[in-house]
């Protein structure tokens, strides 16, 4: 999920990823990412990497937030409400002294989901699935280590 994070992807992030599908190989990689209504230039470099991961052959879905909202916008006609019910109803939201809000973790758990939608519904099955939001990580080279390692924020993940 990403959203309004161009220069952490112009300059970090699409080249690690392309660096991380070289290390694992394109047939062994399913990249699904959700842009969440940008406004800067992140959609255009994702429309970008379209093409990138296309000419690698790598299966993807990039979906942008207008595929997925119907028409709706995010607070004026309530795709929060659409994600998650209507105010007050289920454990989505909670009432302050100001009025009901979104759970923020339920939200991101239905934009979670329909990240996971693609692979869902896809005949391929993959045993690792690798979450990267809008963080800067990097697939060093370790000659003390089999398969791939990533190195994110404190996080460290090795695929043999």
């Amino acid at each position: 999920m990403l959203a309004n994070c161009a220069p952490l992807l112009s300059r970090h992030w699409i080249p690690a990823l392309l660096g991380l599908i070289d290390k694992l190989g394109p047939q062994n990689v399913y990249v699904s990412i959700l842009e969440n209504g940008s406004v800067d230039e992140t959609r255009e470099l994702l429309m970008g990497l379209r093409a990138n991961l296309t000419g690698r052959r790598v299966d993807y879905t990039i979906r942008f937030e207008d595929d997925f909202r119907d028409g709706v916008t995010f607070e004026k006609d309530g795709l929060l409400k659409r994600l998650l019910g209507r105010e007050g109803t289920g454990d989505n939201w909670i009432n302050t002294d100001k009025g009901w809000f979104p759970r923020r973790i339920s939200y991101l758990a239905e934009l979670r989901n329909l990240v996971l939608e693609p692979l869902q519904n896809s005949s391929r099955l993959f045993d690792k699935v690798l979450f990267i939001n809008d963080v800067i990580f990097s697939v060093p080279p370790h000659p003390s280590t089999r398969g791939v390692v990533v190195d994110c924020c404190s996080l460290r993940m090795q695929f043999d």
